[in-house]
């Protein structure tokens, strides 16, 4: 396994120097992690508001230095930096250079949302028009001309750096330094930070958005001028960075992704000779077989391994079926909040075919618990029992049926799926997953869930552990039920001949002839 797959965020607050050298020297295989890029990229903007991206400097003075020139400077000024609620310690989410100083960003920014509805924007507009989406809109006329971070106030919380004239909707939230001993570039980067967690916070409840006192209350580090300003370019530096790196791994996907739909077409048409012949030349070692079965996998849920048939119907019809006959046992099994149903265009990750639909996990299925088992309680038995890291001994009693599928809760594997083969016991340490059968097939759903990388939601922690908190709020693609069938077959027709390869290369330690395990 990657060695930097099961880093979590919080990881990154306790990183010294050397540990960012460390993910410096070893970057190709930390964009190899899922949504590693991302991940990496929000690791980057904590390292730095955190003290950790730059190295101090005694001559630049300190935070509490600026921080009360700028309270002397306004001190007799109408419009004077607000006096906000002191700092308690406890607010206090991670440590900082002694040299910086804790304030709230109120203090320090002048915080107004815009005054306009959204039907305000004019297509032949001169200036932009920012409203709570990731793109502004066009406006004939201005009423800000300024440097500023703009925060959608609603939807995905999106966040833009502007310098110059545009108008702004009533949901957008204007942050503007209030003096030059501010370094509004900096200001950007921790209301980035900032939005992460308004995401977390809001993006649950029924209705999603940032009221103004979480934004100017907001606790945020300070460091003197001149760091602030390092930090902006060494961040700018290693974002640019990233984005080669970024094109340069989705042209290799791509270039992958190519390769393999040719050999499914060579398939499709019964030349399986061809066909291994092709998927051969995509693999040398284990590795690439891992590689091989990702892009397989990332084919088959994005509509991309068989074709579309009308008479299949669609994801929309399949999902009211789903919604019919299954929410009542999501509002009979959860005590917690409703999952919003809102899917925002950040969220999804690849596009799908225009028959399918994006759908919420928590929409569709339950997870719960199996039952404690411990050492001396297990006997030796004809029974499996599944734990977190999948198959974990036998026992004389079982608790799901075959056919079950379980989802690891806790440990190295957590977030992988397996369907259960016989009649097994779950431990406490795995879920029991409760969908609709009849309508969604649960060989593609296990495909898929294990595709989304459920272990990604996982709380930051020694032991990685996952929730049904954290996820049922993800997206999953909804195909119709016909075509699941088909993607699992061809799947399967598949995995027959990277099986083939795997014994080539010395692999197969599984002796599967089917889906691939996660």
């Amino acid at each position: 396994m990657n060695k930097f797959a099961q880093l979590s965020p919080k990881r990154f607050l306790t990183m010294i120097l050397n540990d960012v050298k460390t993910i410096a020297d070893n970057i190709d295989d930390f964009i190899e992690v899922p949504d590693g890029v991302n991940r990496l990229r929000k690791a980057i903007l904590t390292l730095a508001v955190s003290g950790k991206l730059v190295p101090q400097d005694k001559k630049e003075g300190t935070g509490k230095e600026l921080y009360n020139q700028i309270k002397l400077e306004y001190k007799n000024k109408k419009n004077n930096a607000k006096e906000l609620l002191r700092i308690n310690e406890e607010e206090i989410p991670f440590d900082i250079p002694k040299s910086w100083k804790w304030i709230r960003l109120g203090e320090i920014t002048k915080v107004q949302t815009g005054n306009l509805d959204a039907n305000a924007a004019n297509i032949n507009g001169k200036y932009p028009f920012f409203t709570c989406a990731k793109e502004p809109l066009k406006i004939d006329r201005f009423a800000y001309d300024c440097e500023c971070v703009l925060l959608a106030g609603n939807g995905d919380f999106n966040v833009k750096y502007y310098n110059g004239k545009f108008e702004a909707y009533q949901r957008t939230y204007i942050i503007e330094a209030v003096n030059e001993k501010i370094f509004v570039p900096y200001i950007y980067i921790i209301t980035q930070i900032q939005a992460e967690k308004y995401k977390k916070t809001f993006l649950g409840s029924a209705m999603p958005y940032i009221k103004l006192g979480y934004v100017t209350e907001a606790i945020i580090p300070l460091p003197p001028l001149t760091e602030q300003k390092r930090i902006v370019k060494k961040v700018e530096e290693v974002m640019k960075k990233l984005d080669e790196l970024e094109i340069k791994k989705n042209e290799r996907n791509e270039t992958r992704n190519r390769l393999t739909r040719s050999a499914m077409q060579s398939l499709g048409k019964g030349e399986s000779k061809i066909a291994l012949k092709q998927l051969a030349e995509l693999v040398k070692t284990p590795k690439d077989i891992k590689e091989l079965e990702d892009a397989i996998l990332s084919l088959a849920v994005s509509g991309k391994l068989v074709a579309q048939d009308k008479k299949e119907g669609t994801g929309e019809e399949l999902f009211s079926e789903i919604q019919k006959e299954f929410k009542e046992k999501i509002n009979r099994r959860r005590q917690k909040k409703e999952i919003v149903e809102t899917i925002s265009s950040e969220e999804i990750q690849f596009s799908i075919p225009k028959s399918w639909k994006w759908i919420r996990l928590g929409s569709c299925m339950n997870i719960f618990s199996g039952d404690s088992l411990s050492v001396k309680e297990a006997k030796e038995g004809k029974y499996l029992v599944y734990g977190g890291n999948g198959i974990a001994g036998r026992h004389s009693a079982y608790n799901t049926v075959k056919g079950t599928i379980v989802i690891g809760r806790v440990g190295a594997l957590c977030g992988i799926a397996h369907i259960v083969e016989s009649d097994a016991w779950v431990t406490d340490n795995a879920f029991i997953v409760e969908y609709p059968e009849k309508l969604i097939n649960k060989n593609y759903f296990t495909l898929t869930l294990n595709h989304l990388n459920l272990r990604s939601s996982h709380r930051g922690s020694a032991q990685p552990v996952i929730s049904g908190i954290s996820v049922y709020p993800i997206i999953m693609p909804l195909p119709p039920l016909a075509e699941q069938k088909r993607i699992v077959k061809k799947v399967d027709e598949i995995m027959v001949l990277v099986n083939q390869i795997r014994d080539i290369v010395g692999d197969n330690k599984t002796g599967s002839k089917g889906r691939p395990n996660k």
